[in-house]
């Protein structure tokens, strides 16, 4: 009967939120790591990645920029988008609600 009252206990967005702290936690070691490097002079200096390439460091910064760049400007380019104001219009017309 505990183990029951146990696993009812149990909640799963604890788990993701302990896996994606430590997600983040992991890219800001990398990213500092990456800062650290091309500040100091050795930016372009090689290191081979997890998958066997080899990299070096001022092309991670400029990838690592990008990504960031693309994650705000995505969002900006789809509020915008004219396909989605027909389909808002669409969904106010026929009264259709987003879940």
């Amino acid at each position: 009967m505990s183990e029951s009252k146990r696993k009812a206990n149990f909640k799963p967005w604890i788990l993701g939120f302990i896996i994606s702290l430590f997600i983040c936690l992991a890219s800001i070691a990398v990213i500092n790591r990456v800062v650290n490097k091309v500040v100091t002079g050795h930016g372009l200096d090689y290191y081979i990645t997890f998958e066997g390439f080899q990299f070096n460091y001022l092309g991670s910064l400029i990838l690592i920029c990008l990504m960031i760049v693309l994650l705000i400007t995505i969002p900006l380019i789809h509020h915008f988008d004219p396909l989605n104001k027909e389909e808002k219009d669409f969904k106010k017309k026929y009264d259709i609600q987003d879940n």
